[in-house]
């Protein structure tokens, strides 16, 4: 009955391997492409780079360094079969010994026999498994490199990568002057440059991030003629208070929150090393102010508004830390919730121009932390 089993999962498990594999789409590449970005061009599809293992043990045939791991497949299905091999000239020795030392005993001569017998059914299995497997499917003994197609990265957002990808020759791009340039693949795409990245499907207009320490690629209160903004490599809170008013006016920007945001989200798209190299006045958030609401909250306080129109406004980190605790201990000391400090206010905190703008945005926008650190 076990046999009887044992035949029935052979064949079952031999059979799983007549899938046939469906065909590849190219899924985008050209061939030039495909090699040029490191991968294989097999049967007009694009094959990525077959994942490679760090052999730091000696196995089989391979000794060291980084392998197909197809290789390592093949050695190891090699060494199983010089195992069972040696295994069953073990085995044979063995009852050759106890069939020696039986002494007409038929019953350890039995026990002998059926270890030869075993030994010679295993090793027969162990050797022709080779030519069973090769008939039923080759792949099964060939053990070729995996054949995986590669993806072709998409460009969906509006912020180029810092250099031209690999898998590309060349881009065009337009300069803020609306010059246009050539890049090459491995070229840095500087701020403010408008390019085009991908073919095809995955094509994309970005603009690009790359620039100097010590500031940050951030939209200008400026647009171009097709009424993009213009960036350039500048300080957070210069770009902030240049969303004025006028500009978002003029640029058909909503007067809210979601306009100094366009700064804030420059800052998050900038390379981390360009974040954290700037001053420490310099990280912080925009915030939008209503002069209108603002004046009409001080007042309540006789606090006179010293913020000239709306707009954005610069809170950096240290004076929000500030605000936020006077604001938090007056919570505290007077049993009020949030809401009613953020509204009421109080005397006696010495609101700054810089002050007002923070206590903006620990009240109503929210969040402890300055966006991209």
């Amino acid at each position: 009955m076990f046999k009887k089993h044992l035949l029935q999962f052979f064949f079952l498990f031999c059979l799983a391997f007549l899938i046939v594999t469906p065909a590849l789409a190219q899924g985008g590449w050209t061939e030039a492409e495909c090699k040029q970005a490191g991968n294989r061009w097999y049967a007009n599809t694009c094959i990525a780079k077959a994942p490679e293992l760090d052999l730091e043990v000696p196995f089989g045939q391979l000794t060291s360094g980084k392998i197909d791991i197809s290789k390592y497949i093949e050695n190891l299905y090699t060494f199983g079969v010089g195992a069972a091999g040696v295994l069953a000239v073990i085995v044979i020795m063995v009852a050759g010994f106890i069939w020696l030392t039986a002494g007409g005993n038929q019953e350890n001569i039995g026990t002998a026999k059926g270890y030869i017998t075993g030994a010679l059914i295993g090793l027969i299995i162990a050797l022709g498994s080779y030519t069973v497997m090769r008939i039923i499917n080759p792949s099964l003994v060939i053990f070729a490199p995996l054949r995986i197609p590669a993806i072709k990265q998409a460009y969906l957002s509006d912020f180029c990568p810092e250099k031209v990808p690999t898998s590309q020759e060349t881009i065009n791009c337009t300069d803020p002057t609306g010059q246009q340039v050539t890049l090459k693949s491995g070229d840095e795409i500087k701020c403010g440059w408008r390019c085009q990245i991908g073919s095809g499907d995955n094509q994309n207009n970005c603009t690009g991030m790359t620039g100097p320490n010590g500031k940050l690629c951030l939209p200008l209160a400026q647009t171009d003629k097709s009424n993009n903004l213009i960036f350039d490599n500048q300080l957070p809170s210069g770009a902030c208070k240049n969303f004025n008013d006028d500009f978002t006016s003029k640029a058909g920007l909503p007067e809210e929150q979601s306009t100094c945001q366009k700064i804030n989200d420059g800052i998050t798209t900038n390379p981390k090393a360009r974040i954290t190299s700037l001053a420490n006045d310099e990280r912080g958030s925009c915030v939008w102010i209503n002069i209108k609401w603002l004046s009409d909250l001080l007042a309540k306080a006789d606090i006179t508004n010293t913020l000239p129109t709306d707009g954005c406004y610069w809170c950096d980190q240290n004076t929000y830390n500030i605000i936020s605790g006077e604001l938090a201990a007056k919570i505290s000391e007077n049993h009020k919730t949030k809401y009613e400090v953020c509204n009421g206010l109080f005397t006696g905190i010495g609101w700054t121009q810089t002050k007002q703008v923070c206590m903006q945005q620990w009240c109503f926008i929210g969040g402890p932390n300055p966006v991209g650190y």
